[in-house]
Order: C-alpha cells, then structure tokens, then sequence
C-alpha cells in the first residue's frame, strides 16, 4: 500500500522473522526451563538471574525488531491544506481510537497497557519459577510448559510495543495531538452556566485517502447571543488550560472586541479596534482565588462567559435572560 508521498516497504520479512522466532523461544524455553528446573532448582539466587536474564534478552530482541518494522516507511512531506472541523464530544472521544487503528504504521501510539503487558510477563516469568523453587519443588512439571507458552508471548508484546510506541517521518504529522487533554477540557467547560453549545475543533486536512489532524481546541457559544459571540480555549497538559479567547461581535461596530488569558498571564486582557497592547479586565466572578491558574478551568471559563455578557449588556442594553445567566455565575447584580 503507498500513496504519492508515502511508501511502505514490506512487512512480510519481519512478520515472518518474528513468527519463526517466537517458535524457536518456544521450543527453548522449554529446553532451558527443564534442564534449569531439573539441575538448578534448589539455587534461588541462579534460577532468579537466568530467569531475569532470558526476558530482558527477548524483552529487547522484541523492541528492537518491533522499532526496525517500524522505520521502513518512506515519506515526503506534501503541502497540506488544514481546514477547521468541528466534532461533537462523543465524536472527539472516538477520533483517537480510531486514527490510531487507520494509521498504525504512521502514528505513534503510546498507551499504558502497551507498556505494562511485557512488564507484567517478566514478573510472573521471573517470579513463577522462583516460587516454585522455595515452595513447591515438585510443581516444575507445571512451570516448565508456562514458562514454553509466556515466552513467546512476551516476544511478540514486546515486539508491538516497540512498533507502536516508535515515530518514523509520518509520526509528527499523523499523530493526533493533545485530544485525551482537549476532551477534558470540553467536559469541564460543558456545565457552566451560560454555555449551550460546545465543539471540538480540529484543523483538518486530506490528500487522497490520507487525512491528519492538527490545533484540537474547544469552541463555546452562549445562551442567547450564540451567533454574537463565542470563547475558545487551548490545553496543554491534562488537568491545566493554556489559554483561552473571548470574542464579541457588537452589532454596531465593525470591530470584534477580544479578550485573552494565558497561563504565563493569568489576567484577562481586552483587545479592542486597531489596540494591539490591550488593557487588564477585572475578573467579575468574586472568588477566593486572586490569580486563576491553569488549574482552574471551570472559574475561568465562567469569568469568560460573564465577561462577554457584560459587555453584551454595556453595548445593548439589559437583558433579561442574560442577567439570569449572570446571576447564575455568581455576578453580583
């Protein structure tokens, strides 16, 4: 399978290599495992460094075989042409799974279980025939056909952890950025007071049957004034916003007006006409938090809300529906 800018060279040499290898630990792990089991079994300190030693050994014949498939791929950047898309949550949240199972030789995959699977067969590989050698001497006829089946199967996750957790030239563009910290950013900013409509938003683009995604951010619009304006804000790290924008539309101006707060600032600064400096804005929500931090997503997307509502007001004249919402944020009347 290759495209104008992508080649993938066979994988057929390493599937094969990787199945004639897993029958070859089969068959050796059987032979070392009786003859370690029958000669050394009373020598705990032996029996746990050649156990030890064995899986570190296939641990890293796995990765590096599973790195090696990885990297045979060709790929020349084109001239991608992003366009903004806008996802529900629950289409947001399958996007990941399902970017990473189309491009599994392009992106970079980096889950946790990945990680604890050959951890947790090097353990059990490690620790079955200790314990049998302290406790249970006679259960080596039943350690040595487990041991003949787990290590195989250790080679082979280990071997999937190092293609999948591996970059190649593809990985930057088609690993999709930042999505697990984005949707928790959607869910915290989903229930506050004000907000009626949310969006995932992605910058989009495709060349032939290849499409990669880039910028996940998260688009609020508000009850009452959806079309007059909107907040839009960035995450970096789970648990933390980087930076958030208001944006107002006045009806009378031809000017937006815009409001950012960035982690490094803290404050909301007002942007309006042809201003580029800006000036602070006092935070209209009373809260015992004097700077809001990066931890504080739901307090400083209410402040956003109000913020734009208020200013709607100043502009329009007092709204019934929009003092509702205020009140709600803890604005004092």
């Amino acid at each position: 399978m290759s495209g104008d800018f992508i080649n993938y060279n066979s994988d057929k040499p390493h599937a094969i290599g990787a199945g004639l290898l897993s029958a070859i630990l089969s068959v050796g792990g059987y032979v070392l495992s009786s003859w370690m089991l029958t000669e050394n079994l009373s020598n705990v300190v032996f029996v746990v460094g050649f156990y030890l030693t064995i899986s570190l050994g296939v641990f890293f014949l796995g990765i590096a075989i599973g790195k090696h498939a990885k990297t045979r791929v060709e790929y020349c950047q084109p001239n991608w042409d992003f366009q903004p898309v806008q996802l529900k949550l629950d289409e947001a949240k399958s996007l990941s799974w399902r970017h990473l199972r189309q491009y599994p030789r392009l992106t970079v995959n980096g889950h946790f279980m990945l990680f604890y699977i050959p951890v947790l067969l090097i353990l059990f590989l490690i620790g079955l025939p200790t314990y049998a050698s302290i406790e249970i001497p006679t259960a080596v006829s039943f350690v040595v056909p487990v041991v003949t089946i787990f290590l195989p199967v250790l080679f082979l996750s280990s071997t999937l952890l190092g293609f999948l957790a591996t970059s190649n030239g593809a990985s930057e563009d088609f690993s999709l950025p930042l999505m697990r910290e984005t949707v928790w950013l959607a869910k915290k900013q989903l229930n506050v007071p004000g907000v009626t409509y949310l969006r995932v938003v992605l910058d989009k683009a495709e060349q032939g049957d290849y499409t990669v995604y880039k910028n996940p951010r998260v688009i609020v619009r508000l009850d009452g004034i959806e079309k007059a304006a909107y907040v839009e804000s960035w995450s970096e790290e789970k648990g933390a916003l980087r930076q958030l924008m208001c944006r107002l539309f006045p009806e009378d101006s031809k000017d937006d007006i815009l409001w950012w707060w960035l982690s490094v600032d803290r404050y909301f600064r007002k942007f309006a006409g042809n201003d580029d400096e800006g000036y602070y804005v006092k935070n209209p929500i009373q809260s015992a938090v004097q700077e809001l931090g990066v931890k504080d997503v739901r307090l400083v997307t209410m402040n956003a809300v109000a913020i734009i509502l208020l200013e709607w007001q100043r502009i329009h004249g007092e709204n019934r529906k929009l003092k509702g919402i205020l009140s709600n944020l803890g604005v004092p009347g």
